[in-house]
């Protein structure tokens, strides 16, 4: 995101001319039908409400936005790509573009970066965007990442459990009842309680 800001000067307006101060905020987005646009959100400020609202003098009347086709031809990564990149900070951004998308047809590849990515922040965010899927063909997968060593990775699956309910319920059991990792069974007690 890019914000771009001026002063507001308290110079008396010129007559005929409204003294008026705003900002406006923008994100590149894909249209139906794949093009891209620029949405812009222009705002200003209201006195009578004392706070920024939507500049409706430069929005079309039925969104609180602007659109604009962009003719230009933007680098785009797709989730997969993202999902495979070398770079860890890259398979979080595709890990985030997962959770949001929720398509299920990401499931492995989300289960294999949970199981083997050597980040913990990737480990973690895979889990999360697992959670988000609600697909019970992850519960072997969440199982499995209760024994990871890093909290948080133990945290986001206990919790994709959790979401999971009732139906992993005695497998979550059996893990708070008879593993070896102690924080194995911490998370899965805490699981138990909020199932």
């Amino acid at each position: 995101m890019r914000v771009v800001a001026g002063a507001a000067h308290g110079d008396p307006a010129p007559a005929g001319v409204p003294a008026g101060h705003g900002y406006n905020l923008a994100a590149v987005y894909l249209a139906e039908g794949g093009q891209r646009v620029l949405r812009g959100w222009p705002r200003r400020w209201s006195d009578k409400k004392k706070t920024f609202v939507a500049d409706q003098d430069n929005v079309p009347g039925h969104h609180p936005y602007s659109e604009h086709l962009l003719r230009l031809t933007l680098p785009f990564r797709g989730i997969e790509q993202l999902l495979e990149s070398v770079h860890s900070a890259e398979r979080v951004r595709g890990l985030m573009e997962a959770a949001l998308d929720k398509n299920p047809r990401y499931l492995d590849r989300l289960l294999g970066l949970l199981r083997t990515d050597s980040h913990i922040e990737v480990r973690a965010h895979a889990a999360l965007a697992i959670d988000e899927l609600r697909d019970i063909r992850a519960k072997d997968g969440l199982l499995a990442a209760l024994e990871d060593p890093a909290w948080n990775v133990r945290s986001q699956a206990g919790w994709g459990l959790v979401h999971l309910g009732h139906a992993v319920r005695d497998d979550v059991l059996r893990i708070a009842q008879t593993s070896d990792n102690a924080d194995a069974v911490q998370m899965a007690r805490l699981v138990l309680a909020r199932i």
